[in-house]
């Protein structure tokens, strides 16, 4: 369990308490959407996962080396 612990950071514990506060409110107003949603949200800093596990926020795959070429402006009157 102590191991565990170790790897929280301060972002995770306030990515868990976001997702309680969802959850406990859906549960209070009834909403299920809420309710999933605050569930969803408080699974995933518990299972350390995040919406950039998949890969989705890499952005080096669409970057071009741009250094050599020339920039031409046109004068806009």
């Amino acid at each position: 369990m102590k191991e565990y612990l170790k790897q929280w950071k301060i972002l995770r514990v306030v990515r868990l308490c976001a997702g309680l506060f969802i959850l406990i409110a859906g549960i209070a107003d009834r909403e299920w959407l809420f309710i999933f949603t605050g569930a969803a949200l408080t699974l995933l800093p518990l299972l350390n996962r995040n919406c950039c596990d998949t890969g989705a926020c890499d952005t080096t795959a669409g970057k071009t080396d741009t250094a050599n070429e020339s920039i031409t402006y046109n004068e806009i009157k």
